[in-house]
C-alpha cells in the first residue's frame, strides 16, 4: 500500500548511505538481506522449472531390471553430494515471496526497487556479484517469468557494463512482452539522461529495428525518432545505416530527419531515395502535408474548455511534422539539390499564379516557409528576389 512505501524509501535511503563506504557495505552483507532475496529468487525459478518439467512429461516404455538397478546405484552415489549442498539449494516445496500472485498483489515487488538502489554503486554491484545475486538475475532473464524480468529491467541502474549486459540479454528475450518493455524503457533512460546512453542505447535501438515482431520494431523506431531530435544521436544512427523504408510514413519521417546531417544526406542519396521522394512531394505530399497540419489544428481548436490557459496549452502542443524541403535546406548539399531540381522556383511560380487554388497556395507557403527556416535556407530565399514578392 501507499502508506507502507515510507518503509521502502527509508530502506533505499539507508542502502544508498551504507554503500558509500566499505564499512557500510559490510553491514549490508552481514545482515544477509540480499542473500535471502537471492535465495527467494532461486526458489521462484526452481518452482517455475519444476512446473515446466511436469508439463513436458510423456509416457515411456518400462525400464528393464538392469537399468532400474543402474539408476538406483547412481542415485545412491549422488545422495551424499545432494546432502552436502542442501543448505545452499532452496527447497522447491517452499513457497517463494516472488511467486506470481505475491508479486502482483503484495509488496514483494518492492524488493526489486531495493535491488535497484544497491545496483547504483560500484560497491553495491560488487556485493551483488559476491553473493550470487547478479548471476541469479541473469538466470531470471531467459526464464518464463516475464513479470520478474520486467521488474528487474525497470529498477536496476545502468551505469556499469555488467547491468547493460543484463539489459542486452532481455532485449533478445524469446518473450515479445519483455522485448517490448525493454524497448519502451530505453525511452525512459533517454529522457533521464542515463550516462553514456549514446554509446550503447542507440546501438540497441538500431538493432531492435530488425525485431521479428512489428510492434517491437515500431516501438524502437518511435524512440529513435525522439532521440534523433538531438544531433549527436542522429549522427550515431546514421553510422548504423538502418533500413527504414519498410516502416512507411514513420520511417520516411526519420529519414527526413537524417537530412540535417551531410553524412545523412549522402547515405540517403546512395540509397537513391532522395530524388524519388522529392517527386512524390512535388506531386502529392506537399498537399497532404497541409491537410495533416490543418487537421491537427482543427482538432486542437475544437474544444469545449472554457479555461483559456488550458486552451492555449492544447494549441501549443500541436507539433509540425517534418518537411522534406525543410530537411534539405539544412545542409549545403541538400540546398544545392533543391536549387538544381527547380522545385523552389516551381513553388514560387505556383504561388504567384492567378489560377492557383487556395489549397495549393497554402501548400506553397508551408514549403517555402520550411526552406527559409534554416540559416542557409533563409540566405537562399534572400538571393531569390521573387521569394518575398
Amino acid at each position: 500500500s501507499v502508506s507502507k512505501m515510507i518503509y521502502v524509501r527509508a530502506l533505499c535511503g539507508a542502502i544508498a548511505t551504507l554503500t558509500a563506504s566499505e564499512e557500510g557495505t559490510d553491514v549490508i552483507r552481514q545482515s544477509n538481506v540480499f542473500q535471502e532475496i537471492e535465495e527467494q529468487l532461486r526458489v521462484a525459478l526452481s518452482t517455475q522449472e519444476s512446473h515446466h518439467s511436469l508439463s513436458m512429461i510423456i509416457p515411456t516404455r518400462p525400464e528393464s531390471s538392469q537399468s532400474i538397478e543402474s539408476t538406483r546405484r547412481k542415485q545412491s552415489s549422488e545422495s551424499q553430494f545432494s546432502m552436502e549442498n542442501e543448505t545452499r539449494r532452496p527447497r522447491k516445496s517452499e513457497p517463494s515471496i516472488f511467486n506470481m500472485d505475491s508479486v502482483s498483489n503484495t509488496m514483494s515487488r518492492e524488493y526489486f526497487t531495493i535491488i535497484g538502489f544497491l545496483s547504483k554503486s560500484e560497491r553495491g554491484l560488487e556485493l551483488m556479484s559476491k553473493i550470487g545475486l547478479l548471476k541469479t538475475i541473469q538466470q531470471v532473464i531467459p526464464s518464463p517469468r516475464d513479470d520478474l524480468t520486467n521488474l528487474i529491467i525497470s529498477n536496476i541502474d545502468y551505469f556499469d557494463d555488467r547491468m547493460r549486459t543484463v539489459f542486452g540479454l532481455a532485449m533478445t528475450s524469446d518473450s515479445k512482452l519483455v522485448r517490448l518493455h525493454c524497448t519502451r524503457h530505453l525511452r525512459v533512460m533517454l529522457r533521464a539522461g542515463v550516462p553514456d546512453f549514446q554509446e550503447w542505447g542507440i546501438d540497441l535501438l538500431a538493432t531492435q529495428l530488425n525485431d521479428k515482431d512489428e510492434e517491437v520494431a515500431l516501438a524502437s523506431l518511435d524512440v529513435l525518432s525522439e532521440a534523433c531530435l538531438e544531433n549527436e544521436f542522429l549522427e550515431l544512427l546514421i553510422q548504423k545505416r538502418p533500413n527504414l523504408r519498410s516502416f512507411g510514413q514513420k520511417g520516411r519521417d526519420l529519414m527526413i530527419q537524417m537530412l540535417r546531417s551531410e553524412e545523412g544526406f549522402s547515405y540517403l542519396d546512395e540509397l537513391q531515395w532522395l530524388r524519388s521522394e522529392m517527386l512524390k512531394w512535388q506531386k502529392e505530399t506537399n498537399l497532404s502535408y497541409v491537410r495533416i497540419v490543418e487537421g491537427r489544428l482543427i482538432e486542437a481548436l475544437n474544444t469545449n474548455s472554457t479555461n483559456s490557459s488550458q486552451f492555449r496549452r492544447k494549441v501549443a502542443m500541436v507539433g509540425l511534422p517534418v518537411h522534406l524541403y525543410g530537411g534539405l535546406a539544412t545542409t549545403h548539399l541538400g540546398l544545392d539539390l533543391l536549387r538544381r531540381s527547380g522545385h523552389a522556383q516551381d513553388l514560387l511560380d505556383t504561388l504567384h499564379s492567378s489560377v492557383t487554388s487556395p489549397l495549393d497556395m497554402r501548400a506553397c507557403l508551408w514549403a517555402l516557409g520550411h526552406i527559409a527556416s534554416s540559416p542557409i535556407g533563409f540566405q537562399f530565399a534572400k538571393d531569390v528576389r521573387s521569394f518575398f514578392y
